[in-house]
């Protein structure tokens, strides 16, 4: 067998809205991803929606918006993707690391507390590969604290925390369109928030911090100031209309992989293997943008994963632990451990039944 870990799904009228955009001859950002916003803010609840180049864009831009920058600390979970610190960096902030909880993988109240100093001046919560961070634990915190909160929802469409989707806890919400997400438009990314200052400033740094005006040396001329310094990390037309219709396959690929996940844990625990499948905590909606376990024996994972690779099973590390990375300083025990023992399986919409009875099968036998 061939078992790819993740294959983006895109509709076969997916073809057909990107020769529409291309016929128009507007394929920067124009309606398209005025539209895409629209909808993104209508489905998860957020009055705003704004639309970027990329996850790693989003976070960038929500941090510069809430005026982060050189001196400031922002919390962040050891256990994630380098993006999400990396972010920080871009700024000129420092990222303080905190370690997680190895049940959900996601950053522990208690070690927010720990970190906090006078300098800190955000949270950025990660919803590890789908499953809510405990944001009323988070959200006390940082209220009782007055900081921010950014929250890292890359990997989180349609995810809920209390039957309210994330990206509505936090002063701003980060989401990802990468191909290995639920939905993908290739490469793009969304700021969402219920703030209307937050909103247009992030629109002004994505477009080269550019602001128009209509009046300039007595002329009626539409031209542009740059008030602040600013990117270049628009979303293109071409992308957007992706974007517009993967929304339309949003709830049902959320759905699927629900119920993938199930089957996954219900084979798991049946042959019995000392590896933990991922949980699903109370009062949240873990949307398993990827499916991963905690190998319980010491210095197996690899050989598993190369193990698995050999019978055509496409598999890899949960993600990353920040403090094991030459940019980072820290020391989280538990975002070591499961940098080192967790293991990402095949998850993604089309992924058939007796492939994943192929994958624990193989699992079991190749497990050492």
């Amino acid at each position: 067998m061939d078992i790819p870990l993740a294959k983006p799904f895109f509709p076969a009228t997916t073809h057909k809205v990107i020769e529409e955009v291309l016929k128009t001859g507007w394929v920067t950002q124009g309606p398209k991803v005025a539209e895409f916003e629209l909808k993104y803010a209508k489905y998860t609840g957020c009055k705003h929606a704004i639309a970027v180049s990329s996850g790693t864009a989003a976070l960038h831009v929500s941090l510069l918006a809430m005026g982060i920058g050189k001196g400031d600390e922002v919390i962040v979970p050891d256990f994630t993707f380098p993006a999400t610190g990396n972010a920080v960096h871009f700024t000129g902030a420092n990222p303080v690391l905190a370690d997680i909880d190895l049940d959900s993988y996601c950053i522990k109240p208690q070690e927010i507390r720990d970190k906090i100093t006078s300098k800190t001046k955000a949270i950025i919560p990660v919803h590890s590969f789908g499953h809510p961070s405990p944001m009323a634990e988070i959200m006390e915190i940082a209220k009782e604290n007055d900081i921010f909160v950014i929250e890292d929802a890359a990997p989180a469409h349609g995810a809920e925390f209390g039957g309210i989707k994330v990206g509505n806890f936090g002063k701003a919400g980060c989401f990802s369109f990468h191909p290995r997400k639920i939905i993908s438009t290739g490469e793009g990314g969304m700021i969402t928030t219920n703030d209307y200052e937050v909103a247009e400033k992030a629109k002004t740094i994505r477009n080269h911090g550019m602001d128009e005006i209509t009046k300039h040396d007595n002329l009626e001329l539409k031209l542009s100031t740059f008030s602040i310094l600013g990117y270049n990390y628009r979303m293109s037309d071409i992308l957007a209309a992706i974007g517009i219709e993967q929304m339309e396959i949003l709830d049902r690929a959320i759905e699927e992989r629900r119920r993938l996940a199930k089957l996954y844990n219900d084979l798991i625990r049946e042959i019995g293997m000392d590896v933990a499948a991922p949980l699903e905590r109370n009062n949240v909606k873990h949307v398993y943008q990827s499916y991963v376990v905690l190998i319980g024996k010491q210095n197996t994972r690899n050989a598993t994963i190369k193990a698995l690779r050999n019978e055509g099973i496409g598999c890899t590390i949960g993600t990353y632990s920040l403090s094991n990375l030459p940019l980072y300083d820290g020391l989280c025990p538990n975002g070591t451990g499961a940098f080192n023992d967790t293991l990402a399986l095949p998850m993604y919409e089309g992924l058939e039944d007796k492939e994943v009875e192929y994958i624990v099968d193989c699992l079991k036998q190749n497990y050492k």
